[in-house]
């Protein structure tokens, strides 16, 4: 290669090219030379091979930066025309001769936002949100802040110009402008180019539970009424897929029996799956409020819910209608990231299988468990042969539930209502399993308040006569330990599981009952952890009250039948318990009632004993005389000051006591003034009010025939009645603690020889049949809605024939009033979990107790 000293290469003119769409300015020059955007610029005569200076028209500066310039996007030549008629060196540039004579089009342009990330630098390389603006015409789109008033396109692949609206333009962007100026998370709006939004904002709205967002953040549908157009660029955080097939597998989990491994894909339109499961695990992860069903129950079914899914996929857009459940029933799963759940929480997701529109696959052994389930929790079997009575159809279906649980390996409640025959299907469900061969060798063990252990030996002797009772009571008792085996049945007593403690465990038994089983609602208690530790293949609660003030109560007895079935005590109550009962949470007291369904078998009264005569509850209401009132305000006013500073000092939880003993002094005023032992009251003094009602009320019921049994919670109160009963010479009998005559305290009652029954209500709360009465008085009500039941159910209950009513006798403004609105509450909370038409929850405060303490 040659240099050749002043020889001149001569360009003729600097022209214009369109290449591929694009614009690229050319020297056309001899075919043979190529030009070289070097300083000076310089040529390469391929065919004489030398090389020189290039001088032509052009200053060398200006051809070399000509050189240097890429090629533009042909739209704007318009504008680049413009720019080089202001400098005379360029002017009157040719057009390229493809662009000559295009066509010429007019119209009105369609905005658009286009919604993506886009790296700026502003000190540093950072990615920014924004929302570009640009305008669609029929010749193609343009950038807002483009200059020129027209630009080159294409139309049915012919190149034509586009001539803009730029009057329109500004229009659009003004009206945008005016809509988005109350957004917080738009920053600015620049009128030639974007929306910028606030990032920082966005991750905090957006990312945490956002929905659609657009519909969440913007007026999607009044940006609509202006004429915009929403798009997203393919690295806009907020590209939605929509899916759909949502797909749940439920499978077998390998070396772990009774456990399932749980998956969940969805598919969009073009059959592409997603890992739904994966996705929700790392969104709770980073958002666990998200599984506080507060977040999403108040979502229209219709509403879109979004989950990230990889960082090189669009993110997913289900609608609140499928996402739900999924959140709901999988919350154990997105919490501890396990694929694994047990068989009850299978069963459960299984149940929504008829319900939403899901592709299920599901184990084949899950699937015959959860038929089992249903099958056995309403079979009815017939009385069995040599069970001496009849078993009515709620009852055979109670016994078929009995033998369903020792069938499956399963403990439940037996939780019917008071005298709807509990004690007749255990037994009759004992005799079956003699007559199985299963009483053989291991005997079942009944634990039963001391009340109880002649009631459930005679009605042992009454329907099962082919069952051998042994009945450890007494101080002889320890004689018998050895023959335990020998027996099909043992009866023991909750204060005697203590001291028998060790002789019991020597055994293992078939079946471990325990009768009035909330006395084990205190799972640190001595009664409670015995029974835990004895040894027994079975395990049934019989209880009218499985709940009587709190889950924890529930969680207890369930500990005792099948312990981790309600996971730990703390993960219950953080679970459901304080959700439930401080919170009023719908979805989780829903969700705990499906789980215990199956093994909580509770009829009432209303529903299956349809032969029961109507029970008829009155409330009656009595004013204090003027001294009692004058008393009962005196000894508020004294309370309610000593409670106040009391609570100041120790604090609300530190106070039970005190809190406890002074509203116990107000009841006693209610009952009767003389049951305070003040020196200032004496008996013979004081009057009440309500034992004069009640006098005016058995007087006359007594003539008329009536039955009738008096409850209080004061043995000492049963005693002033009693001195009004012998002054108006009625007969009657008493039943408290300290009776040992008991049954023929009931044999005379029954029999006709008395009309009057005192019962202290702790008693004779449970193992009572007295349907020889037709009337029940509360003296005094209780704290416990459920513990009144019990003491009324004394005298309705199967065998009764006659009409019952029953009478709570209440104090005016007084404490005895406030006392009705509590047990409104807790009979709410303990309805609401054994039962599934609940609508409203119970909740008692410092301030519920110490409006006790107000005045009327």
């Amino acid at each position: 290669m040659i240099w050749q000293q002043g020889v001149n290469k001569q360009t003729e003119h600097l022209n214009i090219e369109l290449v591929n769409g694009d614009i690229r300015l050319d020297l056309k020059s001899n075919p043979h030379i190529q030009i070289l955007a070097s300083q000076p610029p310089c040529y390469v005569d391929i065919q004489q091979n030398t090389v020189g200076q290039l001088y032509g028209e052009y200053t060398a500066n200006l051809l070399y930066h000509f050189l240097q310039m890429p090629d533009l996007p042909s739209m704007l030549l318009p504008e680049f025309e413009k720019l080089t008629h202001q400098y005379s060196d360029v002017k009157n540039l040719p057009q390229p001769e493809s662009i000559q004579h295009i066509d010429v089009l007019e119209g009105s342009p369609q905005p658009i936002l286009r919604f993506g990330v886009l790296d700026k630098f502003d000190w540093k390389w950072e990615e920014s949100v924004c929302a570009e603006i640009e305008f669609s015409y029929a010749g193609g789109r343009i950038k807002a802040g483009t200059s020129g008033d027209s630009f080159i396109g294409e139309q049915h692949d012919k190149m034509v110009r586009q001539l803009r609206d730029l009057v329109q333009e500004q229009q659009s962007i003004q009206r945008l402008q005016l809509l988005v100026e109350s957004l917080k998370w738009v920053k600015d709006l620049s009128y030639d180019q974007q929306l910028k939004l606030d990032k920082q904002r966005l991750d905090s709205m957006v990312f945490a539970f956002y929905g659609d967002w657009i519909k969440q953040l913007m007026p999607i549908n009044q940006i609509e009424l202006i004429g915009w157009q929403i798009e997203h660029l393919e690295n806009s955080p907020f590209n939605l897929q929509y899916v759909e097939n949502l797909n749940i597998s439920i499978t077998e989990s390998e070396g772990q029996q009774d456990w399932f491994n749980i998956g969940a894909t969805v598919q969009d339109s073009a059959g592409n799956s997603y890992n739904l499961l994966d996705a929700l695990v790392a969104l709770v992860r980073v958002n666990p409020d998200l599984l506080d069903p507060r977040t999403f129950i108040h979502l229209h079914d219709s509403q879109i819910f979004t989950v990230k899914t990889a960082v090189d996929q669009p993110d997913l857009a289900l609608s609140a209608r499928d996402i739900k459940p999924v959140l709901l029933h999988l919350q154990s799963i997105l919490q501890q990231e396990e694929r694994s759940i047990d068989r009850y929480d299978a069963s459960q997701l299984l149940e929504l299988q008829h319900n939403l529109g899901m592709t299920w696959q599901v184990s084949d052994r899950l699937q015959q468990f959860v038929q089992k389930f249903k099958q056995g929790y309403q079979q009815q079997l017939p009385t069995p042969q040599g069970f001496q009575g009849e078993l009515r159809p709620y009852q055979q279906q109670g016994l078929g539930w009995l033998q369903f649980l020792r069938e499956t390996q399963h403990g439940g409640i037996l939780a019917d209502d008071m005298g709807l025959g509990k004690t007749a299907q255990t037994l009759a469900h004992l005799l079956m399993e003699k007559q199985a061969g299963y009483l053989q060798d291991s005997p079942a063990l009944i634990v039963a308040p001391t009340s109880l252990m002649h009631n459930w030996f005679k009605e042992a002797e009454k329907f099962t006569p082919e069952l051998k009772v042994l009945l450890l009571q007494g101080p002889d008792r320890h004689q018998y330990f050895e023959q335990i085996p020998h027996y099909d049945i043992v009866l023991t007593t909750y204060p005697l599981l203590a001291r028998d403690e060790e002789q019991l465990k020597q055994y293992e038994y078939h079946q471990l009952i325990l009768d009035e089983a909330q006395n084990i609602k205190n799972p640190r208690a001595k009664a409670a952890q015995v029974v835990r530790q004895l040894t027994a293949r079975h395990r049934l609660c019989l209880t009218g009250t499985p709940m009587e003030n709190h889950l924890g109560e529930l969680w207890a007895q369930f500990y005792f039948l099948m312990p981790g079935f309600l996971y730990s005590q703390e993960i219950f109550n953080k679970k459901y318990r304080h959700p439930i009962e401080k919170r009023g949470d719908e979805q989780l007291r829903q969700k705990l009632v499906n789980r215990i369904k199956p093994f909580i078998l509770r009829r009432l009264k209303t529903d299956v004993a349809k032969e029961l005569p109507e029970k008829t509850t009155i409330e009656v209401n009595i004013d204090m005389n003027d001294q009692q009132s004058k008393l009962y305000e005196a000894v508020r006013a004294t309370m309610q000051a000593s409670i106040q500073k009391i609570v100041a000092e120790k604090g609300f939880k530190r106070s039970q006591i005190q809190i406890l003993d002074a509203l116990l002094k107000l009841r006693q005023v209610c009952c009767h003034p003389s049951l305070l032992k003040l020196d200032s009251v004496k008996t013979g003094q004081a009057h009440s009010a309500k034992l004069e009602q009640l006098m005016d009320m058995v007087v006359p019921m007594v003539e008329e025939g009536r039955k009738i049994l008096i409850f209080s919670q004061f043995t000492s109160m049963l005693e002033l009645i009693e001195q009004q009963l012998h002054h108006a010479e009625i007969g009657y009998v008493k039943l408290t603690g300290k009776t040992k005559k008991r049954d023929e305290a009931i044999t005379a009652f029954q029999s006709g020889q008395v009309p009057v029954f005192l019962i202290s209500l702790k008693a004779g709360g449970v193992g009572l049949n007295l349907t020889a009465a037709d009337t029940v008085i509360h003296y005094d009500p209780w704290w416990n809605p459920a513990a009144e039941d019990q003491a009324s159910d004394r005298a309705w209950r199967i065998g009764q024939d006659k009409p019952v009513f029953v009478y709570k006798l209440i104090t005016n403004k007084s404490i005895e009033e406030k006392i009705l609105a509590l047990q409104q509450n807790k009979a709410e909370l303990a309805h609401s979990i054994l039962s599934t038409d609940h609508e409203g929850e119970a909740k008692l405060t410092e301030n519920d107790v110490m409006n006790l303490f107000e005045k009327f």
